[in-house]
């Protein structure tokens, strides 16, 4: 995958967008330089590339975990690469909506990067403080619709 963009809306307020071009690039300087690293390249070495990687990965891991921890009811309608609704509810414990998230992304047989989790993640997590905050101050009276269109 050398990119993604993802366009979040809801019937609420909220709206994102985020894309970018990198998520192939560390591949392929990886597979670049484990054939012909230069002498002298210092810190550009497949090693260090790998270093990277996992720490996208370990960041993924928390903010896929953050997702467990959502505190409204709301609906996430998923379009583009990764198709389906979901429903997340206060009332399911934290372990259950992750497993249902994963679950669910892993039926469409559609492989996420590192990347495109985090930002997925941080989509669902903002969405939640953004729902929280219009209850607080009495703006919500529907149900919140997320809406993620995944373009990979």
């Amino acid at each position: 995958m050398i990119g993604f963009e993802i366009t979040a809306t809801s019937n609420v307020g909220f709206s994102r967008t985020r894309g970018a071009w990198t998520e192939g690039s560390l591949w392929l300087a990886k597979k670049a330089l484990s054939k012909t690293a230069p002498k002298g390249t210092g810190m550009f070495t497949p090693d260090l590339i790998g270093g990277i990687e996992k720490q996208f990965d370990k960041l993924k891991d928390v903010l896929v975990n953050e997702v467990g921890g959502v505190e409204n009811f709301f609906y996430l309608n998923l379009t583009g690469a990764v198709l389906g609704t979901m429903k997340f509810d206060p009332a399911t414990p934290a372990n259950i909506k992750v497993w249902k998230l994963l679950h669910h992304l892993s039926l469409n047989n559609t492989e996420l990067g590192d990347q495109v989790m985090i930002y997925l993640c941080k989509c669902i997590t903002d969405f939640d403080d953004h729902v929280t905050v219009k209850t607080a101050f009495g703006g919500l009276d529907t149900i919140p619709i997320l809406n993620v269109d995944i373009e990979l």
